[in-house]
């Protein structure tokens, strides 16, 4: 059953393109008629979908709501001679079924001049960051890489990125399409600290500070646990990334031993 619907009348239409299409009067038409048909006032479909997506917004579909006309075509919904604007009556909708129906009342000055029954559905839309251009692992996302686009809230899934802020600075796991929504598995933290390369050990007990010269086993970001080798001793030991240059040792029953040849500094 279609939730009842209120009136709208001139606060809330549609007016036709200001400007209008130019169509060639016969050739033996009169003087008056070549200047009635000169001029053409079309509306389109995408700008009746647009006028009822905001309408249904407004009676409370959903926060941003795309509309589609049953039936729709490239060609012109409604044409006239005249500058025209459409009205939008008894609108009505069903939320679960995506449903809506409405009358469009075609005014010329404060005359009805035609009226068209619509149907159709709807969608619920929601604003979701993609990137304008593929972007491969290791790169990192700038504001420059990212636009917003409209996309129905059915093609979502729990775990799609909606927030902008949460791509930018990131890195994708692996090459990630221009234009589609981007889900949180897909991104990382960029790699501050790449395999192989050299970084100071930092192991901390009651009291004292121990640190050591290592070689990283892989790559990791700020807060990943990587593993480590001791250049001294040889010895592999899992550590968390504190920056670009620093690892924090896990191990709490790894014996000092295994940092021999470090610097043993009093807190």
């Amino acid at each position: 059953m279609m939730k009842k619907g209120l009136i709208f009348g001139i606060c809330f239409c549609l007016v036709a393109p200001a400007h209008a299409t130019v169509d060639s009067a016969p050739a033996m038409a009169t003087p008056q008629q070549q200047a009635e048909q000169q001029y053409v006032f079309r509306l389109s479909y995408g700008e009746a979908e647009d006028a009822i997506g905001e309408a249904l917004r407004q009676k409370g579909a959903g926060d941003k709501v795309a509309a589609f006309i049953n039936n729709r075509s490239d060609k012109p919904l409604f044409s006239y001679g005249k500058p025209l604007t459409v009205e939008i009556r008894g609108l009505q909708f069903e939320q679960n079924a995506k449903r809506w129906n409405a009358s469009l009342m075609f005014v010329v000055g404060s005359d009805v001049v035609s009226a068209l029954p619509v149907g159709g559905t709807f969608e619920n839309m929601e604003e979701v960051p993609v990137l304008k251009h593929e972007v491969h692992g290791g790169d990192v996302i700038k504001q420059g890489d990212v636009e917003v686009r409209d996309f129905p809230e059915k093609q979502l899934r729990g775990d799609t990125i909606t927030d902008l802020s949460e791509l930018i600075g990131k890195t994708p796991v692996r090459t990630i399409s221009p234009s589609r929504p981007i889900r949180e598995h897909e991104i990382a933290s960029p790699a501050l600290i790449k395999k192989n390369g050299i970084v100071e050990m930092r192991y901390r007990v009651p009291g004292m500070q121990i640190s050591a010269t290592g070689q990283a086993m892989g790559d990791g970001a700020k807060g990943d646990v990587i593993e480590v080798r001791n250049t001294t001793s040889r010895k592999i030991v899992r550590g968390v990334v504190e920056d670009a240059q620093t690892i924090n040792i896990l191990t709490p029953d790894m014996q000092t031993s295994q940092l021999t040849g470090g610097n043993h500094v009093a807190n």
